[in-house]
This record gives structure tokens, sequence and C-alpha cells, in this order.
């Protein structure tokens, strides 16, 4: 292995390279000392390397709420079984709520049987009526805690009473998850 010094700025390093001859494309290890006094903020350096493009979580361990409930954190274990958090914003976690439905949806498209569906026992439904006038609130759960809430009209829950009754639905083929 050859070893080299160089003294150059940032943004010249590969100049400086080619000038002691290593040729572009050549792999290299590189030891940098930041020179003037400046220090580098690690946030930048790790942005710059690329260790922010993925998280790659294998099994949801924790989650929290941050005290004034701005805030989710969500804990994961990586590949090695090493702990990963991601931190964000409740619009955001709102944001996933209505995507995940449609991300796993398209993941069972992309499997042989395009009738697979994700779904989850019902643990207990609640109807109430909204501030908005005329409107109701059906909240469906699991029987693990894990709810959901829909605004509709009330025509619209006899719409959905009466496809119940008449068993009009197209039979699919489910996969519970527990």
């Amino acid at each position: 292995m050859q070893k080299i010094a160089l003294n150059a700025e940032a943004g010249q390093v590969s100049a400086a390279l080619a000038r002691r001859g290593i040729a572009t494309g050549i792999r290299v290890h590189a030891l940098v000392e930041v020179m003037d006094g400046e220090e580098l903020l690690m946030a930048v350096l790790m942005q710059a390397s690329g260790a922010f493009d993925w998280l790659a979580g294998e099994a949801l361990t924790t989650w929290s709420v941050s005290q004034d409930g701005s805030r989710v954190r969500l804990g994961f274990a990586d590949r090695d079984g090493e702990p990963c958090r991601i931190d964000l914003p409740m619009e955001a976690m709102s944001a996933l709520l209505l995507t995940l439905p449609r991300i796993l949806q398209c993941a069972l498209d992309t499997c042989d049987d395009s009738s697979d569906r994700i779904v989850h026992p019902l643990g207990g439904w609640r109807l109430e009526r909204a501030a908005e006038h005329g409107r109701l609130i059906l909240t469906l759960k699991t029987p693990g805690g894990f709810g959901v809430a829909f605004t509709l009209a009330p025509d619209e829950l006899a719409a959905m009473a009466g496809a119940g009754q008449e068993h009009s639905c197209t039979p699919l083929a489910p996969r519970v998850l527990n």
C-alpha cells in the first residue's frame, strides 16, 4: 500500500491526487485532518458521507410521544440488532398513518395473488356525532387498541349497513396480522 500525505483544500483533493499520479477511479482510503482550526459539525460530515440516506430498521422496538405532544419518536433495531431512532413531527406521523395502508397494499400487489389484503380483527367500534352539522364519527378499533376514526354522513352509514345485510361484498383472501 502506497501512503501519500496531501495538503490541499477540500475541493482540490482529487486534483492533488492526480498531480501525484493517482489515476481517476482508483479507490483510496483517506484520513482527514481539518487545518486552520476550523471545526466541522458531525451532522455535516454524516450528510456528506450519505449516513442519513437510509434507515434500515428491521423491527419496531419502542415508541414515545414528546411531553408537549408535538413529536413522536419510533425506535427500531437495525439489521445488526443495534438501536436506531426516527423522530417525527405529529404532522408527518399523521401523513404516515394515512399512507401506510396504501404502501402495504402496493407491496401485496407485487405478489402473485392480487386478491390478498391485510386485515385486522375488529375489537370494537364507536359512533358519535361530529362537531360538523349532520356528520358522524365512526371509530374502528383492533383488539390491541389501534383505532382509526372516519367522518361520514348518516346516509353513508346506512349504505354500509345495507351492504353488510345484503352480503354483497366481494369475497377476499385476507391475511390476518396479529
